[in-house]
């Protein structure tokens, strides 16, 4: 075979190499483009249910809330009127009974106090809970469709290595059998 014909294969070989990455950079910004795309779509998502989990949650706190403070003015009413009753029928034992309920309603303002912090770090621990469950999710998600793509890529240029391999073997074997021996 020619020198000449050698340069041609070579050029032929390097053009056809060059369409090749070429074609491969292009398929590689596409996937990148399409993953910014979900990422941004996983993202918003997000951001919706975080909001919807977290204005439901505040819906449920306040209507516990006001269930409280109706049930503690209940509470408080009827101790009203059972000291006016005790007041007016056992006169002397006012201060005995008044002094118990001041210590039953600071009980109970202790044991409503633990029940809203309680209920405050339910909510804590429903968000971050939700937030991680989406998060992971997204995650694997993401995780796999880069898995997908890598795959893809790593199969083409080992490809493309193979590829590139044979014709440095030909160019070899051809440049061993053009010298003059």
């Amino acid at each position: 075979m020619a020198e000449e014909d050698l340069k041609r294969l070579i050029e032929s070989s390097a053009a056809e190499t060059r369409k090749q990455f070429e074609s491969l950079d292009k398929k590689i910004d596409a996937v990148a483009g399409s993953l910014d795309k979900k990422i941004d779509a996983v993202a918003g998502s997000l951001d919706q249910k975080i909001d919807a989990v977290a204005e439901s949650l505040d819906k449920k706190i306040d209507a516990v809330a006001g269930s409280l403070d109706k049930k503690i003015d209940a509470v408080a009413g009827s101790l009203d009127q059972k000291i006016e009753a005790v007041a007016g029928s056992l006169g002397g034992k006012i201060d005995e009974t008044h002094r118990h309920i001041d210590v039953v309603a600071e009980r109970l303002e202790g044991k409503i106090q633990f029940l809203g912090e309680s209920v405050a770090d339910v909510k804590a621990k429903l968000v971050l809970k939700a937030d991680r469950d989406e998060m992971q999710h997204g995650f694997a998600e993401t995780q796999a469709m880069i898995k997908l793509s890598y795959s893809d890529l790593d199969r083409r240029i080992r490809s493309l290595e193979g590829t590139v391999s044979g014709l440095e073997s030909r160019i070899e074997r051809l440049e061993g059998s053009n010298r003059p021996s």
